[in-house]
């Protein structure tokens, strides 16, 4: 598995889809972003069928953190039923991300 990149149009057709998505919010210039997708990559697989993985780049497309009062950088959105279930900013590693996931995942 892998994170899709997607541009607002194709995000908010997938949110719509109301599987539970987690989008890395990133951009080229973030120092922590890059270690974030690492962590994301990572860990993708394990949630094969359960969660789909997007990134958007804020860079192209600012007006999507925007919407959802994302300030800094990196960021996570967390996504179930096509709803912003949680919002996690800043550097998160792997066993923060799980827990934001089962959270998710055993809400089903």
């Amino acid at each position: 598995m892998s994170i899709s990149a997607m541009n607002e149009e194709e995000l908010q057709a997938e949110i719509g889809n109301g599987r539970i998505l987690l989008v890395d919010l990133r951009a080229d210039w973030c120092p922590q972003c890059g270690p974030q997708e690492n962590v994301l990559l990572r860990i993708c697989d394990d949630y094969a069928g359960k969660v789909h993985f997007a990134s958007v780049d804020v860079g192209l497309y600012p007006e999507v953190p925007a919407r959802y009062g994302i300030i800094g950088l990196p960021a996570l959105l967390l996504f179930k039923n096509g709803q912003l279930q949680e919002a996690l900013t800043g550097f998160k590693g792997a066993p923060l991300v799980r827990l934001a996931l089962a959270r998710l995942i055993g809400g089903a």
